[in-house]
């Protein structure tokens, strides 16, 4: 099959068109929002050629596919109708707070992952490089690969602003100006690091990097915009919705729901590190061997969020390395079982599998891990 086969076979395996609510993708996975989940054909999806799983996680139907994934996306985008790409509807089946949360984590950070993933290891590199002396700190060269690895994450609020403002449902280009706020006071050297309003002390240079009072913020807007929008006439809709929401929403968050996410990010922060100090090599083991587990059924994005908090509150983190360790096993596995088959669809996926896996992504070799693994016991080769 070629990729616009593909992409026919898996529309209809979920229920055609029709059944689609929304449709975005991630670095290996389809992702479906379905009108009616009971119409999707599981056995039919995993049958078509270059499909690795099906997984149903958070309200979200997924297509494991690996690195051809944006290839079939393309492909698919061009069967449904002209929006479907931008709606985030939400899915007409009723859905758990549990996997609300989740899939409200994993629409807000997944667009823009791999983003975060190559900055991350842009990061890396310059570590070593100016510790051997390579490329000294303060050459016009290092200067300008650091600007380009920590813009994403001292800016991350404008990243967070666009995806959550979608998936809140509400105007991203208010909220963009509304994240552009909080970076802003530290760009001028000339504005408080706090002043005093209604009686309130408000901190203005604490939001570079912010995760949890970002998605707080954006979650407010879209409440304070459809007020907003019942008040006033139509005609007035254009220039007076931003003018107000803006206003009303940025009092807000710099003097209520800044504090309180920080306050819950600092919380976060500190619990997880308390487990940390009790006992590093309990909390690598149990994270580190849960890791891939989680990557399986989506749960990894409750854990990412954790790790931008760590690294907003105190500039490093330990979630992620942890992590890493079983991204490492995995990689190795996939890599094993490609060296050790001689020829077939088993070693084409297995080639691709480690491909993908060096770079991080694992999904593709976990999949294939337990299906290779299956199959060899039940033809009694390996055990």
């Amino acid at each position: 099959m070629d990729d616009r086969q593909r992409a026919q076979a898996i529309l209809e395996a979920v229920g055609g068109k029709e059944n689609v609510s929304s449709l975005t993708h991630c670095a290996t996975r389809l992702r479906f929002y379905l009108n009616n989940g009971q119409k999707v054909e599981k056995e039919e999806i995993k049958e078509v050629p270059g499909v690795i799983q099906y997984v149903e996680s958070g309200g979200q139907h997924q297509v494991v596919i690996g690195s051809d994934v944006v290839d079939v996306f393309d492909e698919l985008v061009k069967l449904l109708p002209e929006d479907a790409e931008k709606q985030v509807n939400e899915p007409k089946e009723k859905q758990t707070w549990y996997d609300e949360l989740f899939a409200t984590i994993s629409a807000i950070f997944t667009p823009y992952i791999g983003v975060l993933a190559a900055a991350g290891i842009l990061k890396g590199f310059l570590i070593p490089l100016s510790m051997y002396n390579i490329l000294p700190a303060d050459s016009g060269l290092y200067q300008l690969l650091s600007i380009l690895a920590s813009g994403v994450f001292t800016l991350l609020p404008l990243f967070i602003a666009v995806t959550a403002a979608n998936r809140f449902k509400t105007n991203q280009f208010i909220a963009l100006a509304i994240a552009a706020a909080m970076i802003y006071p530290l760009t001028d050297a000339s504005i408080l690091d706090s002043a005093s309003l209604l009686g309130l002390t408000i901190s203005f240079k604490t939001y570079g990097g912010a995760v949890v009072p970002t998605i707080l913020a954006i979650w407010a807007q879209s409440y304070i915009e459809r007020g907003v929008k019942k008040v006033l006439p139509k005609v007035t809709h254009t220039v007076f919705v931003p003018f107000f929401t803006i206003i009303i929403t940025g009092i807000a968050v710099f003097a209520l729901i800044g504090p309180l996410g920080n306050g819950i990010a600092n919380l976060i922060g500190t619990a997880y590190f308390s487990v940390y100090a009790f006992s590093p090599i309990l909390a690598g083991a149990l994270l580190g061997g849960l890791f891939q587990l989680l990557v399986m059924v989506g749960l990894h994005w409750g854990i990412l969020p954790i790790a931008l908090i760590n690294i907003q509150n105190t500039g490093a983190d330990t979630i992620l390395p942890i992590g890493s360790n079983g991204v490492f096993g995995q990689f190795g596995a996939v890599v094993g079982a490609w060296l050790f088959l001689r020829k077939g669809k088993d070693k084409e996926i297995a080639a691709s599998a480690s491909l993908s896996g060096f770079f991080g992504i694992t999904e593709p070799a976990i999949y294939y891990w337990f299906d290779f693994c299956s199959t060899w016991r039940r033809n009694q080769w390996l055990f």
